[in-house]
């Protein structure tokens, strides 16, 4: 059995995933709480065929709640849209994220990156700094990765002033 949890689906190649549901063992469990940046909304589906029967004896009885069905009714409401919503979204992403290339530790495809402070200080000390410049991001600590922070992109002015306020970090510490 494999397992495959993705809640960035969409910025990834949809034909590789739609290849992926050949596999008789594999489990998707897709979320749309990211992609459409709605945290609160626990909104996704799981899609495997060998196991399907066991999925639905055992889900929940209350597989939505009211949030979750209004996001769904308004995403069907706008099917015809949707596609172009995606396409212009991955786009935007795409064009942003390589702003941030510089400060990328790991390639990326979705809307954050991870980035590694060093070693020679504390996390604490990148955060209190953007803190300052009410920019907030998050530590990766509970992810067991000391030094490395999750940087969320957003819209095009919040993007700047990010990218302005690391600049400045990194040249301070001589990591640029």
């Amino acid at each position: 059995m494999v397992g495959w949890f993705k809640s960035f689906v969409p910025f990834e190649q949809r034909k590789v995933c739609k290849e992926l549901d050949d596999f008789e063992e594999l489990i998707r469990v897709e979320s749309f709480t990211k992609f459409y940046s709605c945290p609160g909304i626990r909104v996704g589906y799981v899609r495997t065929k060998k196991y399907a029967d066991i999925f639905e004896k055992y889900r929940s009885p209350w597989g939505i709640g009211g949030q979750g069905f209004l996001f769904l009714e308004m995403l069907l409401k706008n099917r015809d849209s949707l596609e172009k919503f995606e396409v212009n979204v991955i786009d935007y992403v795409a064009k942003e994220r390589k702003k941030f290339s510089n400060f990328a530790y790991f390639p990326s495809l979705v809307n954050y990156f991870v980035t590694r402070i060093g070693d020679k200080f504390d996390v604490t000390d990148f955060l209190d700094f953007l803190d300052l410049r009410k920019i907030h991001v998050r530590s990766m600590d509970d992810f067991e990765m000391p030094g490395f922070i999750r940087v969320g992109l957003k819209d095009v002015n919040f993007n700047i002033k990010l990218l302005e306020a690391m600049t400045d970090f990194f040249r301070k510490e001589n990591l640029l």
